[in-house]
């Protein structure tokens, strides 16, 4: 992926996404699959239009939680009640040691275009230390590399 810099300059740092198993978002299948160890899964929602969010990514290995919107849109509306939903369902503590990151994943010529409209919710996931520079955006290559 191709993470816009925080100053929007031309220069963009890039990161590899590594692959990880996907699984239906369903709080007993994840607490299952991370009962067996340290494990990094991808969470796919159980209905198509799920709000707020298209996938999670739940990292044990680094107490990561990253929610992914994909979107063609040069704008977009963050409703982090969703979120806050999905981290309670998933037993994730309050207060902890996790941290949690939106990510929104646009074409590469939307890198530097995309802005949020509104953050609805904006202090429900402060219990979880999240904040509004905690919301990436992402371009990804059409391709897979290798």
């Amino acid at each position: 992926v191709t993470l816009r810099s925080e100053n929007q300059a031309e220069s963009e740092q890039h990161d590899d996404w590594q692959r990880c198993s996907v699984i239906p978002l369903e709080a007993r299948e994840v607490q299952k699959a991370l009962k067996q160890g340290p494990a990094r899964l991808c969470l796919k929602p159980l209905n198509w239009n799920q709000g707020g969010y298209d996938a999670v990514i739940v990292d044990s290995n680094d107490n990561l939680v990253h929610f992914i919107q994909v979107t063609i849109a040069e704008t977009r509306d963050l409703k982090l009640r969703f979120m806050y939903d999905c981290l309670q369902s998933l037993g994730i503590e309050q207060g902890g040691t996790w941290k949690v990151e939106v990510v929104f994943v646009v074409p590469k010529a939307n890198l530097y275009k995309f802005r949020l409209n509104c953050v609805e919710d904006e202090l429900i996931l402060t219990q979880y230390g999240w904040t509004t520079t905690d919301a990436h955006v992402v371009a990804m290559n059409s391709r897979p590399q290798g």
